[in-house]
Parts: C-alpha cells; sequence; structure tokens
C-alpha cells in the first residue's frame, strides 16, 4: 500500500514516510500495553499479542485539564452501547427515545462482546466522570458479521476487494454528547486517530463503517477519504451510510491529527 504523500521528491517522501511509521507505532503503544499515563512510553510487544479487550480494563490513554481518554474492557461496554444509543436519539430525532431503543442497547451490547477478542474500545470522560464520548475499532475476520453485513446485508469481500493480505478494520460505535461543552470536532479527530491507527500499521488495509451522513461530510472535510459501497438507509434515528476506505485515504487525515495526542 502507498502513502497518500503528494507529488514530492523520492526523498521527502522516505522522510514522510519514516515519520508516520514513528507516530504510529507511537499511538499503537497505548492499544497495546495495558497501561500507560504518558505519551513517552511505549511497547514493544506484538500488536497482535494485545489487540484485544479484557473484561476488566480502564487504562488512561490521553487526559487534559477538561477531560480524559480511556481504554476500556468487555465490563464497560454495556455503558458504551446506552451512551450510543441515547446520543444518537438525543442528536437526530426531536422525539423522545422510544422503548425499542432498549432492546437496541442489548443488541449493540452483545455484538460488541463477539467482537472483543480483537478491538480496542475507548471512550471520553469530563472530569465529573461523565462519559462524553465513545469509539470502537475492531480486526474483522472475514468470517464473524459485521454491522454492515447485518444493517445493509452487503459483504465487504465484494464490495471492496480481498486477497489473502487484505485487512479490514471496522470502526464504530461513535457518540459524542454534544452538551459536554467540548469542541465536538477536535474530540472526534482524537477518538478517530485512536481508531485509525492499528489500521495504519498494516500494509494492505482498510477501514469499513456505516456512518451518518452529516458526520461523513465532517470526515470528507477532515481529510477522510471515502468510499460509499451501499445505499442509505435509517438507522438510530439517523441517515446512515456504508462506506470503505484505504490506508491510503486514512493516511492525510491521521497526519494532521496525530498531534491532538501528542500533547496535554
Amino acid at each position: 500500500m502507498v502513502f497518500f504523500l503528494g507529488a514530492k521528491l523520492i526523498k521527502s517522501c522516505h522522510t514522510r514516510i519514516s515519520t508516520l511509521h514513528k507516530r504510529v507505532n507511537f499511538i499503537i503503544g497505548f492499544l497495546e500495553i495495558p497501561f500507560c499515563v504518558t505519551l513517552g512510553r511505549q511497547s514493544p510487544h506484538s500488536f497482535a499479542e494485545n489487540f484485544k479487550t479484557v473484561s476488566t480494563m480502564e487504562k488512561v490513554i490521553w487526559s487534559c485539564s477538561d477531560y480524559s481518554i480511556f481504554r476500556v474492557g468487555t465490563d464497560r461496554l454495556h455503558d458504551v452501547a446506552r451512551f450510543v444509543v441515547t446520543q444518537n436519539y438525543n442528536h437526530h430525532s426531536s422525539e423522545p427515545i422510544p422503548d425499542t431503543a432498549r432492546q437496541e442497547i442489548e443488541d449493540i451490547y452483545r455484538e460488541e462482546l463477539s467482537y472483543s477478542g480483537d478491538s480496542a474500545c475507548f471512550i471520553v470522560r469530563d472530569k465529573e466522570d461523565r462519559m462524553v464520548g465513545s469509539i470502537r475499532v475492531f480486526r474483522w475476520d472475514k468470517r464473524t458479521p459485521t454491522p454492515m453485513q447485518k444493517i445493509f446485508h452487503i459483504s465487504p469481500l465484494e464490495k471492496v476487494g480481498d486477497t489473502p493480505a487484505t485487512s479490514f478494520w471496522h470502526i464504530g460505535r461513535f457518540a459524542i454528547d454534544s452538551t459536554s461543552g467540548f469542541s465536538t470536532v477536535t474530540l472526534f479527530k482524537q477518538l478517530m486517530t485512536l481508531a485509525v491507527a492499528p489500521i495504519l500499521r498494516d500494509d494492505d488495509s482498510y477501514m469499513i463503517a456505516e456512518t451518518d451522513s452529516r458526520l461523513l461530510r465532517v470526515m470528507n472535510a477532515l481529510g477522510i477519504e471515502t468510499r460509499q459501497i451501499g445505499n442509505p438507509l435509517i438507522y438510530l434515528a439517523s441517515e446512515t451510510i456504508p462506506v470503505c476506505s484505504s490506508k491510503k485515504g486514512l493516511t492525510k487525515f491521521y497526519q494532521r491529527c496525530y498531534p491532538l495526542l501528542a500533547a496535554s
């Protein structure tokens, strides 16, 4: 896979690629090690051995005076499911949250448990310990049904293409409490940077996701190059579109937004 670096001199390209690799490994260190408080501490362990959500885990990834980003374990997945469903209805609908939301929470919770062996889930908490943001990424085994297959009945393998070396990463459960008082764009950039980091480590890799149509416009404006791979439908009260993005299509965004996690 070739990095998207523009028409630069070969020497400049090598320099930027080397820098990007260092930045990816810098972030990946947080996904690998059991505990990390400062960004300067990294892990020499292999990514594959540690990229899984354990039952009890709540580790600080990044922190500032207003809020902190944590990686959480399976014991927090029900809280994440409830947060995602609640925020979707609050943001996209003026009607009261329907009774069906309870079942949607349980369905999402069970679904996330099934992916937890190869996933990383991140949440944002303010200083009052309220959850104000979430996102999850998992490496798809190409067998377990993805949300995209369940909701849209389309196969990423057919829509994107597949080889034995191709890896697919599903990003989902993104939600932000817009009443938190924090910049929603900044929170999105930080959470998405964490979710994108493992995708950039593979040579031939793709993100797959089901994205709210308005959020998709924001993603594209921020430099994430996506391709729509199915027709939109209404899911959790919003128009949702199935998309994919290659490693190349994610690189520009990562390069721009990584500095937001480089200091606190």
